[in-house]
């Protein structure tokens, strides 16, 4: 966790929530899966990450449990582990989903969430880039047409990208024919 915090700011807030997701994630399966079997609460205690949202109430809360529901209890004060367990109650009897099932779909949100974050960055740097060289190549070839920066339009749930530079040259000089034919 310490490494996540020397990080640049976008990428250390990902990092960190990721790491936590996992961490709770973890210690949650442990304690289910213990069940049963004869590990005891204070060994149990010592497999648990010293991390996450639910560290250290949470992970205290989950050493002492015995069955689902204590689990379900520890998890109540964050938010979306509620929901998990609501939405996989073996009481309903159309809930297809299980909680191994939602931590993933969690987690893949996640890593979507972060991906998405990184490609919009690197995204706003090339158009940046691109006005720069828009701009240098109207001062450069003096154009009076008009020089429209760029139109850009991002919607993530179309994935739809589009960068017009709109560059207008009269005539070029003999010299500059094959960049005018580039851009």
């Amino acid at each position: 966790m310490s490494f996540c915090s020397q990080l640049p700011s976008p990428t250390s807030t990902v990092m960190k929530e990721i790491l936590e997701f996992e961490a709770d994630r973890r210690a949650i399966n442990i304690t289910i899966n213990s069940f049963g079997t004869n590990l005891s609460k204070g060994e149990r205690a010592k497999l648990y990450p010293s991390m996450g949202c639910l560290y250290p109430n949470g992970t205290m809360a989950l050493r002492d449990a015995e069955d689902i529901e204590a689990v379900k209890l520890a998890c109540d004060g964050v938010v979306e582990y509620a929901a998990f367990f609501e939405q996989s109650a073996p009481s309903q009897a159309d809930s297809s989903r299980s909680l191994e099932d939602q931590f993933f779909e969690r987690e893949a949100h996640l890593n979507k969430l972060a991906f998405l974050q990184q490609v919009c960055l690197h995204l706003y740097i090339l158009i940046v880039v691109s006005l720069c060289y828009c701009v240098r190549v109207a001062e450069t070839y003096g154009t009076t047409n008009s020089v429209s920066p760029f139109s850009f339009e991002l919607s993530l749930t179309l994935q739809k990208y589009h960068l017009d530079c709109g560059v207008y040259c009269d005539e070029p000089e003999r010299k500059d024919i094959e960049l005018h034919k580039r851009i």
